[in-house]
């Protein structure tokens, strides 16, 4: 390796020492990472890591709704390959859940 390019790859090392033994913010890299729904998230913050994925995390009220009065969630998969939720109630009668949640449907239909 070249003379010069040792000297600046050690000031480049110089330099992320100074950031981090500053706690100083550093540039992050420009990578992306790919969400479950298919869209993609940066670096951020003083660690640089990455942003949390849309929605992730939050619960599905519907879901939330059916466990919180007494109904077992199950996930389904109809012809097309697409999932939805049905809340299954303890005497056996069942409803989609947003059905469910939007008061469409009862635990006795």
């Amino acid at each position: 390796m070249p003379e010069e390019e040792v000297e600046k790859e050690i000031e480049n090392i110089n330099t992320e020492k100074e950031l981090e033994l500053n706690n100083e913010p550093r540039p992050c890299t420009m990578e992306a990472k790919i969400c479950p729904d298919g869209s993609a998230v940066g670096r951020t913050g003083p660690n640089c890591e990455f942003a949390p994925c849309p929605g992730a995390g939050l619960a599905n009220p519907a879901s939330v709704y059916c466990v919180d009065n007494g109904g077992i969630l199950e996930i389904r998969q109809d012809n097309q390959g697409g999932q939805f939720g049905v809340c299954i109630f303890p005497g056996g009668a069942s409803c989609e859940e947003w059905s469910y949640y939007r008061g469409e449907c009862f635990p006795s239909d």
